[in-house]
């Protein structure tokens, strides 16, 4: 669309990877959402809880402009296990990345050159991270078909 401001085409990236972790995880069957590969391995549910709660860290780090200690960050990754049924994760998806949409559409035009540096070092304009949970989900969205895949299912 000519003229659609990035927040919005990031706004709307970030629902369509979120619908498409829906419909991975919908096809998903009910025996199989815990199940993992090795012992060291995520399940398909982890990695979907992952991606709800990664939106919602991210969230805030757009909203306020700022990224927490990597320690802190990773607390998120102690809260997967409450995420426990297909149910939980499409919940927790559907809430958290409802409030990153609505931070990524508020955004205004002249915070976008703001410098947000992020736990690991990189940084860049705040610009730069609109896409970043929808990259996130992208990339376990390729775990969870990959998961699909070694316990057998080969549909496409």
């Amino acid at each position: 669309m000519p003229g659609m401001r990035i927040q919005e085409a990031a706004a709307i990236a970030t629902q369509k990877s979120v619908k498409v972790l829906h419909y991975t995880i919908g096809r998903t069957p009910d025996e199989r959402l815990s199940w993992k590969p090795c012992g060291t391995a995520r399940s398909a549910l982890e990695v979907a809880a992952e991606c709800a709660l990664v939106t919602g860290i991210w969230a805030e780090i757009l909203e306020t402009g700022t990224c927490p200690p990597h320690e802190v960050y990773f607390q998120i990754f102690s809260r997967i296990d409450a995420i426990s049924t297909r149910e939980q994760v499409v919940l927790t998806l559907e809430e958290e990345t409802s409030r990153l949409v609505s931070v990524l559409r508020g955004i205004s035009d002249e915070r976008l050159e703001e410098n947000l540096t992020v736990f690991w070092g990189e940084s860049g304009p705040i610009l730069y991270w609109l896409h970043w949970v929808a990259i996130h989900n992208s990339y376990h969205l390729g775990q969870i078909s990959y998961i699909q895949r070694l316990y057998g299912d080969t549909v496409d």
